[in-house]
């Protein structure tokens, strides 16, 4: 058994959780309950309400999407909760402590540890650790007043990356000559100083070389980062760590010196001198039937299959040991599975409960590894500020319907392109839910009408739906038919295990029939719905949800359109528990 002689640094008792499926579902285990994450909880007796869960099945650390679990999917939750506008020195961390299980499927699906996926792995995960540092993250047009970039050149603007971009718009510039220009805040005392550009897939990229009177110099390349054909990009970060208070009121210039196609800026932050934990997990190595079973694609590059997860791991903790401190820890998930030991996992890929404990321990093993730096207290990192919530606890009873909360049933008569969106909390981690519907009350003669269904997160609880979780829809648009009653979908056997928290369901109607179909519906209140903005400060209202119109036909968004207005009737959406 180990011996910890450290926990007089304190736990932290607020996480964010980035995980593939060792975190998600059921993975190996009967429930969710016996998840590493859940049973890391549980030991640092975590409250449900206090941790984060970003993780997302099949997720790849490389792979852009902001429901796609990795890169992106961190981008989307951070600039959300890094309150730029507020901060001033001593620049403090903010949001908990960070828990990342990332890597083997990067290697499974991208061809396995070539030198490029080694490489941009690497780039990927000192952004991502840097990033959770920041105690603000000033965006492309920095709104704070701190870091506000200065653009030479032709810098076009591309918006509407939510799936991408740190603050949903990021920049390019498509020749040589180009320059970004970051001033440091007048209150600036050596905080590591961070610019992100986005490197790009095959020959797309270039070459920034770095001036300024700050005295920063040094080149990173945005060119190449990622294999061509994965259609998809990686953040590439120049991180600046010699600076002293001395460089207050300087500048930081960034200029492309080399262009083979579209060189990416997309933000800038600074990190915390007294930074909160970072616990990176490494990749576990697999029973040798796992690779064959689960990833019959990757072709070993180093001789085996073990050896490409090696290099990995050898890469990324000679990056974390030269390039950070020891608020940053690798939990050694690898060993604690034997490695290799078949009986510590379920298909030879995912961890069953006793794989699960033992990872649990790693994780435990790596927070009592922590050193803080104590220029601001421990609690000033071991517990930096981050949102905690009350407990709400909603029953439910297997084979039965629910809805979103609600006052009373009307109906709704339906319009092509109006989209809604319902609050609802999960509280329970042992349920699921399996299919999902609507009920025609008047339906069309002939040509039936047609709508989708999805679910959507909202893991920082900001009131409004964000990263599209699941479609339910997913074989594509459900037809009512031509008869009234009932019309379900089980999106194609989808099973839905949720975590604990606060959840969206959203309906599009796509087209309405030969003759307009009438729904059941709901009316408010919602309580989770505000009041509008207009008609008084008393002005209460029976909201139900938000909606949208003149939505286009097609799969849901991957994020939740902004500009949704409060609504009081909307058409019913129920779900069955299993």
């Amino acid at each position: 058994m180990p011996v910890f002689s450290r926990k007089n640094i304190g736990r932290p008792d607020v996480w964010y959780i980035c995980s593939h499926s060792y975190c998600d579902g059921n993975a190996g285990a009967v429930d969710p309950t016996g998840r590493l994450d859940n049973i890391f909880a549980q030991r640092f007796d975590l409250e449900f309400t206090n941790v984060r869960q970003l993780s997302v099945a099949g997720s790849r650390l490389l792979v852009e999407g902001a429901n796609q679990g990795g890169w992106a999917t961190f981008w989307r939750i951070t600039s959300g909760q890094k309150f730029s506008n507020l901060r001033g020195a001593p620049y403090v961390g903010e949001g908990g402590a960070l828990l990342t299980v990332w890597g083997i499927n990067d290697l499974g699906s991208l061809g396995g540890a070539t030198t490029q996926i080694r490489a941009a792995y690497v780039h990927a995960t000192r952004a991502i650790i840097s990033r959770w540092r920041a105690s603000f993250i000033a965006e492309d047009t920095a709104v704070s007043g701190k870091l506000v970039p200065t653009y030479g050149g032709t810098w076009t603007a591309e918006s509407s990356q939510q799936d991408r971009a740190s603050g949903g718009t990021w920049r390019y510039h498509a020749t040589t000559g180009g320059t970004v220009t970051i001033t440091l805040p007048s209150d600036y005392d050596g905080e590591p100083v961070v610019m992100c550009f986005i490197g790009r897939m095959g020959n797309n990229g270039g070459t920034v070389t770095f001036s300024g009177t700050a005295g920063v110099t040094g080149t990173i390349s945005t060119n190449d980062i990622m294999p061509a054909a994965t259609l998809t990009n990686c953040p590439v970060v120049k991180r600046v760590t010699n600076l002293t208070s001395a460089n207050a009121g300087q500048t930081i210039i960034a200029t492309v010196t080399a262009n083979s196609g579209l060189v990416y800026y997309d933000c800038s932050w600074l990190e915390a001198k007294s930074p909160p934990p970072v616990i990176w997990a490494n990749i576990a190595r697999l029973p040798n039937a796992g690779y064959t079973a689960s990833y019959p694609s990757w072709t070993a590059q180093t001789g085996s299959h073990d050896s490409d997860v090696n290099a990995v791991n050898a890469d990324v903790a000679s990056m974390i040991g030269s390039e950070f401190d020891g608020m940053v820890q690798i939990a050694d998930i690898d060993n604690k599975l034997g490695p290799k030991t078949a009986s510590l996992f379920w298909d030879n890929l995912h961890p069953n409960e006793r794989g699960a404990a033992m990872c649990a321990d790693a994780v435990e093993e790596a927070v009592e590894r922590l050193t803080p730096s104590g220029l601001y207290g421990l609690a000033g990192q071991m517990s930096v500020p981050a949102q905690k919530s009350a407990a709400l606890r909603i029953p439910s009873r297997a084979g039965f319907w629910y809805a979103p909360e609600h006052a009373a049933r009307t109906t709704y008569t339906a319009v092509a392109g109006h989209m809604f969106a319902y609050p609802f909390y999960i509280t329970e981690s042992r349920t699921s839910w399996t299919n999902w519907g609507v009920e025609v009350t008047t339906a069309s003669a002939t040509t039936p009408g047609t709508l989708r269904i999805g679910l959507y997160r909202d893991t920082n609880y900001q009131g409004y739906p964000d990263v599209n979780l699941q479609e339910l829809t997913v074989s594509g648009a459900l037809s009512v038919g031509t008869t009234t009653g009932s019309k379900t979908v089980n999106a194609g056997g989808y099973i839905w295990r949720p975590n604990p928290g606060l959840y969206w369901l959203v309906i599009k109607i796509e087209t309405i029939g030969s003759a307009t179909n009438v729904y059941s519906a709901m009316t408010g209140p919602n309580r989770w719905i505000p009041s509008p903005t207009t008609g008084g400060l008393f002005n209460p209202g029976n909201y139900i949800g938000y909606q949208l119109t003149g939505q286009a036909a097609g799969a849901l968004p991957t994020t939740y359109p902004t500009g949704a207005t409060q609504v009081s009737t909307g058409p019913a959406v129920m779900m069955l528990r299993g």
